[in-house]
């Protein structure tokens, strides 16, 4: 199949790879539940890939929740996060077996008005000045055990028709480090212990390094040795993990064409059909990892800029200072690209690009067309 510019490559293979690590670290556990977060790539081709392979879905929307329902998802696989629930979605949830943790104030008021018994999670603020590496020092998610919010709720739990089943924890460290999840394996003992809890679960969110390189079992051993040195049965509460990026990042590449070359002064400006909206929608990185395709033997010392078709100033992707000459058609190839940058990519200029299937037989498949900007308005 002739590849067309500019398109994501999904690599089922590496795919593979990352799915059989993750299942490998979860079974250390006696009972467990790999749950895909649907934000991190909500391509269609991803999340019957995910359901066929037995993952739960946790998502943090109401949109996001009929989303998967729509693509065949049973609603006792689904995990429902998040604290932008609609009453009506939260209560549909609730109701019909989904595993929700609550995570506004507001969800705790819907829940004590029903009159039928519930259970539900409990997002747990995680917090701890020692915590260094954070990408905000206090996080604004879950309910905080140090100033006394979670005992409040437990209390007012314990006065209606609601129980807690879980405790949900989730923090954004940049190292992603296994420290962090050794940290909120002993809160969570700390909170079970101090409140006499019977939990099913413990939903320690995601954050997890994947890849090749990168071996789960590292988180999984560490949160195992922390409940063996507790008084807590691990055999009797089910582990819920729910990774992104951990999954898809390195599963994803982006393919570009240069098709326009310019001199400015002394330098070289190169247009690529694809753009830093695609590869880095944030406009945070500051390298990739990438491959050249080019036919030239021709060396350099000039630089190189590369530049996205957009009329944006600072859409230059990556710049050379030397080396080989590049041309027009040639192509360039950024890895492991496939976490957030599909679903955080704006509807600029141009409609969303291609997205191809590299399966495990070395052949392209189209999965998703080029979307036009006629669809979207």
């Amino acid at each position: 199949m002739l590849i067309e510019t500019p398109c994501f490559i999904v690599k089922e293979d590496i795919l593979n790879e990352n799915l059989e690590n993750l299942k490998q670290g979860a079974s250390l556990f006696k009972k467990s539940i790999l749950s895909y977060s649907v934000k991190t790539n909500p391509l269609p081709w991803l999340i019957d890939y995910f359901k066929e392979h037995d993952l739960y879905a946790e998502v943090v929307s109401d949109e996001e929740y009929k989303y998967v329902l729509s693509k065949g998802y049973e609603r006792e696989k689904i995990i429902f996060n998040g604290p932008i629930k609609s009453r009506e979605n939260f209560l549909e949830a609730v109701s019909t077996d989904s595993i929700v943790n609550i995570d506004s104030m507001r969800e705790i008021k819907w829940i004590t008005e029903m009159s039928t018994r519930s259970k539900v999670g409990l997002r747990v603020n995680v917090y701890n000045e020692d915590l260094t590496g954070l990408i905000y020092p206090e996080s604004r998610f879950g309910f905080s055990y140090e100033n006394g919010d979670i005992k409040r709720i437990i209390d007012i739990f314990n006065r209606t028709n609601t129980s807690i089943k879980g405790l949900h924890f989730h923090l954004n460290k940049k190292d992603r480090s296994v420290q962090t999840y050794e940290y909120i394996s002993n809160l969570a003992i700390r909170i079970i212990n101090e409140f006499g809890l019977d939990l099913d679960y413990i939903d320690f969110g995601g954050g997890f390094l994947g890849g090749r390189g990168y071996d789960f079992s590292d988180y999984t051993k560490v949160i195992k040795e922390q409940f063996e040195k507790s008084q807590i049965n691990v055999d009797e509460i089910c582990m819920i993990f729910e990774p992104g990026a951990a999954l898809v990042a390195t599963s994803i590449d982006f393919m570009m064409k240069i098709v326009d070359k310019k001199i400015i002064n002394h330098n070289i400006y190169l247009t690529a059909d694809g753009s830093r909206i695609y590869t880095d929608p944030t406009i945070t990185s500051k390298r990739y990892k990438y491959e050249i395709n080019t036919a030239s033997d021709d060396f350099i010392s000039q630089k190189q800029i590369i530049c996205g078709f957009t009329c944006m100033e600072n859409d230059r992707i990556m710049e050379f200072n030397g080396g080989k000459r590049l041309e027009e058609n040639d192509t360039i190839l950024i890895k492991d690209i496939g976490a957030y940058t599909m679903s955080l990519s704006p509807i600029f200029i141009l409609g969303p690009p291609r997205v191809y299937l590299l399966n495990k037989n070395s052949e392209y498949k189209l999965v998703r067309k080029n979307k036009e900007l006629t669809g979207f308005f």
